[in-house]
């Protein structure tokens, strides 16, 4: 089974998403999440492996309850509980989208795919996203899917 890449150096991901003009994704899960493989498997993996590399979100995961340290986007230590507490994510899967400095971007998508339309729930969110970051650099949106 494929897998997310685990938020380690968030400040590192940041970058990497800021010079593509993308945001960063953060799944936040918690082991044993049904509803988060779902969401992992057909909507988030996808993203990193069908979309051209230029158009492509920095997608990494969170454990809700983790208290392991990792480098947030101010390069300070953090904590996946910490994150989950600064996004308000208390269910899982959350999944939010942010800048280089770990603003929200777009509203966060709370729970599954009960009803078929997660994609364009994700798609809409993205696109959002993109569009947001693109007027602050004044620039044209990069990764607006089709």
């Amino acid at each position: 089974m494929e897998l997310l890449a685990p938020a380690r150096d968030l400040r590192a991901d940041a970058a990497e998403a800021a010079a593509r003009g993308m945001p960063v994704v953060l799944l936040f899960s918690l082991p044993d999440c049904g509803y988060c493989l779902v969401v992992r498997r057909n909507y988030l993996l996808p993203l990193q492996r069908d979309l051209p590399p230029a158009r492509r979100p920095v997608v990494r995961e969170v454990q809700l309850d983790d208290t392991a340290p990792l480098r947030g986007f101010d390069g300070a230590p953090t904590s996946g509980k910490a994150l989950a507490a600064r996004y308000r994510a208390r269910f899982a899967p959350t999944v939010v989208l942010v800048d280089a400095s770990g603003a929200l971007l777009a509203a966060p998508i709370v729970g599954g795919d009960t009803t078929g339309l997660y994609g364009g729930y994700l798609d809409n969110a993205l696109a959002e996203a993109v569009r947001r970051l693109a007027s602050h650099a004044g620039g044209k949106p990069q990764g607006e899917r089709p």
